[in-house]
């Protein structure tokens, strides 16, 4: 949830609930936030409410997924030529007996970011920033080349200011596909969330111009190195049990400058995405430090 203040008001964000719609309302000093609750914008949300106030403007990022209209803060039919589910003929078998779901719509799928602008908070523009199929770039080229590997999502975002950007990439590879199902029963027969591609999650630099994202950088801003590991033989499930790597990196919403200092607060867990098995993981929640001019040079061009 998001308070704002805005003049005599006060102005409570938060969300409705998964897959549901940002929702508003005023501050009231007895009931607090919920009180006669309205809608901010007609995009559903998949992901994190991120609300910010930027030079006196309210902007919001979001995620983009499913089968809803562009304007609803879906892909509508606009599905990328990869992965083709003719190469994962379990996920076909499996659908077999749900005919009215496409499987080649879940494995196609993909998380794009959105963009809500406001003056007043109240009313809203919305748009699509960013396409994960639309960048020619390692690791996100197998939406659009069957040779390549990397299906990569924008998992969610953080606004620096109005121009630079730092997004969480879920780095997925077609090569790395796992059927939740063989580690919970309650996939067996939830077909539209049994089967996912995985990969690792970090944290990438990008800027905003004309209302179009563009990465600068496939870096971690975050240094990884104190954190990859190779899951031990107790972790079965793993899709890439050899390899050294890192789990998921969330960031917070909002960045902090002080001084010559940039401080990034964010959660990592070892796990990579949907590999969870009950609890086994670790988690913690870190700060990092770095100067402030290491900081803006990512935002510089290196692509």
């Amino acid at each position: 949830m998001f308070l704002f203040n805005d003049g005599d008001e006060i102005r409570c964000y938060r969300d409705e609930g998964q897959g549901g719609l940002v929702l508003y309302s005023q501050f009231d000093p007895v009931h607090g936030c919920r009180q006669r609750d309205y809608v901010a914008y007609n995009w559903k949300l998949d992901g994190q409410v991120s609300m910010n106030v930027i030079n006196g403007s309210f902007i919001s990022t979001g995620r983009v997924r499913g089968t809803r209209s562009k304007n609803e803060g879906g892909w509508g039919n606009d599905l990328p030529s990869y992965p083709t589910v003719e190469n994962y003929l379990e996920v076909e078998e499996a659908f077999k007996p749900y005919p009215y779901y496409n499987s080649a719509d879940f494995l196609k799928d993909r998380r794009g970011i959105s963009i809500h602008k406001s003056i007043n908070g109240k009313e809203w523009e919305s748009n699509i920033l960013a396409d994960p199929s639309d960048f020619d770039l390692p690791g996100f080229r197998g939406w659009n080349n069957e040779n390549a590997n990397g299906i990569a999502d924008f998992y969610a975002s953080t606004l620096v200011d109005e121009k630079r950007i730092l997004i969480k990439v879920y780095w997925k590879e077609k090569s790395r596909l796992v059927d939740r199902s063989e580690y919970s029963d309650q996939f067996k027969e939830n077909i539209r969330r049994r089967f996912r591609f995985t990969g690792e999650t970090t944290i990438i630099p990008g800027v905003i111009a004309d209302g179009k994202l563009r990465i600068t950088s496939i870096e971690s801003v975050i240094p990884l190195h104190r954190f990859k590991r190779v899951v031990s033989d107790e972790v079965h499930w793993a899709s890439a049990p050899e390899r050294e790597e890192v789990g998921q990196f969330s960031l917070v919403n909002c960045v902090l400058e002080q001084g010559s200092y940039v401080y990034l607060f964010f959660q990592y867990r070892d796990d990579v995405h949907y590999e969870f098995h009950e609890s086994m993981h670790y988690s913690g929640i870190f700060l990092y430090r770095m100067d402030k001019t290491d900081f803006d040079s990512f935002f510089e061009e290196k692509l």
